[in-house]
Order: structure tokens, then C-alpha cells, then sequence
């Protein structure tokens, strides 16, 4: 609308100083990891420039950057392609991990998987589903106890004794206060991606 175009008009004015206001989108783990790093590196460089750091689920912010209503997106690269008209900037691969008990005995982690309560990573998130791909092509069907959409509730939960759980490494900071072992997966080539996503062509 008019007042979108105002706000290029005004960026595009001030491009030599990058300043203006930008809007990026960011999933729960980025928010943590991530943007504050963004904003510590930028600030002193560009202070003209004005970030505001929207929180949300990365099917959410892909559709607002395709909307326009985000001018870029920190998130988790969907299992689809990517729209032709955005660009994807891959920052960190993520490998599934079982995580389980600090004290809790045995160190394989099939074995873990096997025996020990499961706590699920909603499928509704593309971790969770590497998740449940990865454990039927190795013929595993876990114990669920717990299905949860936070990986920083599963950590949590997974500390409290209630299971182990199969999820991305995901880049700190993870919760504090907890104790857990991290145990790579065999033949685990299903990595999460990280990137960066913005509009191809837009001005900001």
C-alpha cells in the first residue's frame, strides 16, 4: 500500500547509511541465539538503522515474508521448496540428537530410544518430523510418553527424569539449571536448516 511505499521511498533515500526501520521475523530458537548477536554486530555499524525483532513459528514468518509483512526471517528452512521469487541463506545445520538424563545409565542412543519413555517432538515442526522419518527408517517405534511443540520444554522435561527425546542440536543458549548428555545418532542424515530468508528484489 501507500504507506509501504513511503517506507522504501524513505529506506531507499537513506541507503548509503542503511538506515530506516526493519522488520525480521524470528523462530523461537533464533530469537535467543541468534538475533541478539545480529543487533550487538549491527548496532555500532549502522545506527541509522532501526531492528524490530517479531517472534513466531517459522511456517508463520515464511508466510509473512512472502506477505511482505516482514522484511526477512531467521527460521527453519521448510521440507518444501523454497518460493521462487525468495532467497535462502543457510547459517547452521542442526543434527538430530538423542538427548536423555545426565544420570540415566547406557550411552547408545538406539538402545535409549528403545527402552526409555519418549518425549515427541510435535510433527508439526519440521524437527519433529526428521524426527519420526529418521526413527521409521531405523525401525524404531519409541514409548511417547509426552508430545511437545518447545524443544525447550522437552530439554525441561527430558532433565526432569520423565524420558529421553530425539531433536535437533539446537544452538545455544539451551534452558538453564539442566543437566542432560547429547548423543549423536548413527546414520543421522536428516539436519535441520537454519537460514536466513528474505523477498528477492525487495528494497529493504
Amino acid at each position: 500500500g501507500v504507506l509501504r511505499t513511503v517506507r522504501d521511498l524513505h529506506l531507499h533515500a537513506m541507503e548509503r547509511t542503511f538506515g530506516g526501520d526493519l522488520r525480521l521475523g524470528a523462530n523461537v530458537t533464533a530469537m535467543t541465539s541468534f538475533v541478539p548477536e545480529i543487533m550487538a554486530a549491527i548496532a555500532p555499524r549502522y545506527p541509522s538503522l532501526n531492528i524490530e525483532a517479531i517472534p513466531g513459528d517459522s511456517g508463520d514468518i515464511y508466510a509473512q515474508v512472502l506477505s511482505g509483512d516482514l522484511d526477512a526471517a531467521i527460521l527453519v528452512k521448510p521440507d518444501f521448496p523454497v518460493a521462487k521469487n525468495c532467497r535462502f541463506t543457510l547459517l547452521r545445520k542442526e543434527p538430530l540428537v538423542v538427548i536423555a538424563p545426565a544420570l540415566l545409565p547406557g550411552s547408545n542412543p538406539l538402545d535409549l530410544l528403545r527402552t526409555q519413555p519418549f518425549i515427541r517432538l510435535s510433527p508439526g515442526n519440521v524437527g519433529g518430523r526428521l524426527a519420526d522419518r529418521y526413527l521409521r527408517r531405523m525401525g524404531i517405534r519409541p514409548e511417547t510418553r509426552f508430545e511437545l511443540t518447545s524443544l525447550a520444554a522437552i530439554a525441561v522435561a527430558v532433565d526432569r527424569g520423565l524420558g529421553v527425546a530425539l531433536v535437533p542440536d539446537w544452538r545455544p543458549p539451551w534452558p538453564g539449571g539442566i543437566s542432560l548428555r547429547k548423543l549423536p545418532v548413527p546414520r543421522g542424515d536428516g539436519d535441520r536448516h537454519i537460514g536466513l530468508l528474505w523477498m528477492h528484489g525487495a528494497v529493504r
